[in-house]
């Protein structure tokens, strides 16, 4: 199961959503991931602990898009959340 990593912290703002590692110090910090209106929407859905195939479904109702490429942005997006460490799997 993925899960938002706790060190992250995430805020709304229009349809965007700014996420913030956090540190032990200012210094620590190392960026501020703006994600866009579909990444937030990721983002909230992993919040709500779904599965990837459960996030491609769900994304496929409220955007556009052909299944297809829901589901190859869904899973470039988790990488890249892997890599840094935004997400953690149990």
């Amino acid at each position: 199961m993925l899960r938002q990593n706790p060190l992250y912290v995430s805020r709304k703002v229009n349809e965007e959503c700014v996420l913030v590692p956090v540190r032990q110090s200012v210094a620590e910090m190392g960026a501020v991931y703006v994600l866009n209106e579909v990444g937030a929407r990721i983002w909230e859905l992993i919040g709500n602990e779904q599965t990837p195939e459960e996030m491609v479904a769900t994304l496929g109702r409220e955007f556009d898009a052909p299944s297809q490429q829901i589901a190859q942005d869904v899973a470039s997006f988790l990488d890249r959340m892997r890599l840094l460490g935004a997400i953690v799997e149990e």
